[in-house]
């Protein structure tokens, strides 16, 4: 094992030292530009680029690198000792990796800190031609980098860089290696396909160590590559193995069958899913013909045990369709030959077990139309449709007559599905079930025209409606709006991301808004745009109007830029224009608190480097200085009237979340109608709605607040795994959140 930093090095007359050089602020009320002078004997190819957190730059031959992170609120400068061949950089997330012909480097925006190592041997596949899996990058907050002989991982939990030494039996080719990060571990395969060899190696941030599987497998699909784990397969022909690994407790497993294992086969609306955990496959043995023995296997990567469930059946009673896996959740349907009608194997990743459900749903000559979301799943026929939630437990079979499904959308907590009506042609019907609630509604609504636009928040699409309706669906506040246009929408108006929709006709723009439902409307015959993060729009109205909106905030902002901008865009949190005059001006709209920041910079451009965007922060490249925006910084200006008061009642996702054993919950309380203070209540409830704590029951003024939540209980036994919800209560207004706690 090795475990060596290029700050252990000063017996070998190298010196690295971190430096902060003279810094200049532009400061604001919210939010500051942080610059960084930049060494002038750089030259060649600039590498740089912005994470959520981290920002990073340096040159093709470069004495230094420089690292930003919002956590310290500065500029970090590491020093080679002598002119280095930088080859190339990667930023994601809270983590940065450089490399060059002998060295690595790594930092975290976790810990603020990073660390060099001298490497042993060579790259093992810096650049391949076809796999598009380089052998060094960078993840949310974990960095690779492999050489031949050594493995090393950069752990933006410790800052610092861990190593370990491997060997395979066969001589490594190019592009046949696999190299990734997710969250919470990296993976690395290595095989020759030729020989049937797959060596698997795996590091988990949870324990900050690796694990290795030298007969490893390889996944079949990309989707196999899970939050908090992956899963593998192997076979000869005659033996069949199935590989797990979970980042949680850094653990692989292997299952060895004789028999062919039925695999799951497809994944649905990947984009609509926050996590995906589950896996599940099954095979049959003969015990006496025509009795059959069915073993259905669930792997969910955070709990890292595998759950077998059997059932004999005869086999000439029963036909079994394809697992399919959704986010926490998987399904297999079995349909029973005389009545057509289908059992459901369900696995439940959040319990870890199995379930068999019959509804009453049937084969009647139409398509299959099981959806799976996170927890959800769904399934109908040509009467009824099931809803079932593993979260909860609710069952719903809802009814209908002479109507046929259209199409399902399902998201991370609720389902989706619209039925043409036969005798009304110009409507539809749609019935959808939101499990935060346990409710399944319906309505009756216009057509919808052309496709829809959802996130794992919301849903938007256009109607054919006399009055050009454009429907929002906040799955967030379990309610809908309906928006009614001047003219035709077209699909390709509308755009989703995030908690955000926003539909841009010729003379009209409206802004949704899925945390709380509403829907913010302009109508102008000028402006381009808007561009969309998770949490922020931004909007060029006019030459020389900016218009952003937050769903932080939930208000419109309108600036003006005195000489005009000519480019704008927006991250999760963050928007940013550029000065049409100059190429020195430019504007950060900081969607914490609503307000914009200018910078005016030092230097010159830089012909073909570019502004970069992180979800946190912002970086801007000029040829003797450097700047990064961070949203949260110190600020020197104190805002007249003191701090500003929130507008809107608004409880925050906790975070961490999934976490253990402690999670923090902010919300905020707005001054509304002259009341400044009221009692305020924040409790926790199990799925199931019972009690678990009550965190706060007293009155509070306007203002924002964080609350911290241990999981352990009074009598310092801990709270078991699993989801809970959390509820705030001032006054009329509630709203409810759910967060995961991972033991």
């Amino acid at each position: 094992m090795l475990n060596f930093t290029f700050k252990s090095f000063f017996a070998f007359g190298f010196i690295v030292l971190a430096l902060l050089l003279p810094l200049h602020t532009v400061y604001s009320q919210t939010g500051a530009w942080i610059s960084q002078t930049i060494s002038q004997n750089m030259s060649g190819t600039w590498h740089y680029g912005c994470g959520e957190t981290v920002a990073a730059l340096t040159r093709q031959y470069s004495r230094y690198i420089y690292f930003f992170d919002i956590n310290s609120s500065q500029w970090s400068v590491v020093d080679f000792g002598s002119t280095q061949t930088v080859r190339n950089l990667a930023v994601k997330g809270n983590t940065a990796i450089a490399y060059t012909d002998s060295l690595i480097v790594g930092y975290s925006g976790i810990t603020s800190q990073w660390d060099t190592v001298y490497y042993r041997g060579a790259p093992l596949d810096p650049d391949p031609s076809w796999s598009g899996n380089p052998s060094w990058g960078s993840g949310e907050n974990l960095a690779w980098f492999v050489t031949d002989s050594v493995a090393y991982i950069f752990d933006s939990g410790l800052g610092h860089w861990q190593a370990f030494a491997y060997s395979i039996p066969f001589t490594y080719q190019s592009n046949f290696g696999r190299f990734w990060s997710r969250g919470d571990y990296a993976a690395i395969i290595l095989f020759d396909s030729g020989l049937n060899i797959y060596y698997n190696l795996a590091y988990s941030l949870n324990t900050h160590n690796f694990n290795e599987l030298p007969d490893g497998g390889y996944y079949q699909d990309p989707d196999w590559k899970l939050d908090h784990g992956f899963v593998g397969h192997w076979d000869n022909g005659s033996i069949y193995k199935i590989i797990s690994y979970s980042a949680n407790g850094n653990t692989f497993s292997t299952i060895t069958l004789t028999t062919a294992p039925s695999m799951p086969t497809q994944w649905l609306d990947p984009d609509n899913i926050i996590e995906r955990t589950v896996f599940a496959f099954s095979y049959s043995e003969e015990i006496s013909h025509p009795i059959y023995r069915l073993h259905s296997l669930g792997f969910d990567t955070r709990m890292g045990v595998w759950t077998e469930e059997t059932w004999d059946y005869n086999v000439a009673d029963w036909d079994f369709h394809r697992w399919e896996c959704g986010g926490g959740v998987a399904m297999r349907t079995i349909e029973e030959h005389t009545t057509g009608i289908y059992t459901y194997l369900v696995f439940s990743g959040l319990s870890g077990s199995f379930g068999r459900y019959t509804p009453g749903i049937r084969w009647d000559g139409v398509l299959q139309g099981r959806f799976l979301g996170g927890t959800v799943v769904t399934d109908y026929d040509t009467s009824a449709i099931w809803f079932h939630s593993v979260e909860s437990g609710a069952t719903y079979l809802y009814p209908y007559l002479d109507e046929d499904v259209r199409n399902s959308i399902l998201s991370e907590d609720f389902v989706w599905v619209n039925n043409s009506i036969d005798d009304h042609p110009d409507s539809i019907h749609a019935i959808y079930f939101n499990e935060s609630q346990n409710t399944v509604h319906d309505l009756r609504i216009p057509n919808i025209r052309g496709d829809h636009r959802s996130t794992p928040y919301l849903i938007a699409f256009s109607t054919y409606g006399s009055n050009n309706e454009v429907f929002f669906y906040s799955g967030i506040m379990n309610n809908f709006s309906m928006v009614n246009f001047p003219s035709p929408v077209q699909p390709s108006q509308i755009n989703a991301e995030g908690e955000l929709a926003a539909v841009k006709t010729s003379d009209y723009l409206t802004i949704y808004d899925a945390a709380t439902n509403s829907v913010h409307t302009e109508s102008y015959s000028y402006y381009l745009g808007p561009s969309l993060g998770a949490h922020v729009a931004v909007i060029r109205k006019g030459d020389d109007i900016f218009q952003a909106y937050s769903t932080m905030t939930h208000q419109w902002y309108e600036f003006t830029i005195p000489d005009g901008f000519s480019s704008w865009a927006a991250s999760n949190y963050l928007g940013r224009c550029e000065s049409l005059v100059g190429n020195d001006e430019f504007y950060a709209f900081n969607g914490f608190n609503g307000n914009l920041v200018m910078l005016q910079a030092a230097g010159n451009p830089v012909s073909g480097v570019n502004t970069k965007m992180g979800a946190k922060t912002i970086l801007v490249v000029r040829d003797s200085v450097i700047y990064a925006f961070d949203p949260g910084a110190v600020t020197k200006i104190q805002p007249k009237g003191g701090p500003e008061v929130s507008r809107q009642f608004l409880l925050h996702q906790n975070y961490p979340n999934p976490f253990n054993p402690e999670t923090t919950i902010r919300f905020d309380i707005p001054l509304l109608g002259g009341v400044r203070a009221g009692l305020v209540t924040l409790k926790i409830y199990d799925i199931l709605g019972r009690e678990v704590k009550t965190l706060l029951n007293e009155p509070k003024p306007a203002g924002s607040y964080t609350v911290h939540w241990d999981s352990t209980n009074d009598t310092g036994q801990a709270v078991a795994s699993g989801v809970y919800l959390y509820q705030i209560k001032a006054g009329e207004y509630v709203q409810t959140r759910k967060m995961v706690l991972m033991r």
